[in-house]
């Protein structure tokens, strides 16, 4: 009885150690993706204005609604 009891405790460590190492490698594929998305949000949240700063911004008035914005760029209004 004893020998099946030290042989489940065993097996009962190796796969806890087991399952361990797997929920770890899951949350470091998560972190690298989360850190990935959002480094891509803020490089697309980002203009090349924020990067320079003084540097002078052309403007130019929107055709459908006149506010002024950079120019190249398109108006939020469409």
């Amino acid at each position: 009885m004893g020998l099946i009891f030290k042989f489940l405790l065993t097996a009962l460590v190796v796969l806890v150690v087991w399952w361990i190492i797997k929920f770890r490698g899951r949350i470091s594929v998560l972190k690298a993706a989360v850190q990935a998305a959002k480094k891509v949000m803020d490089d697309e949240n980002t203009t090349p204005a924020q990067h320079k700063p003084g540097v002078p911004v052309t403007l130019a008035p929107c055709p459908k609604c006149g506010t002024f914005i950079a120019a190249g760029t398109v108006c939020s209004c469409t």
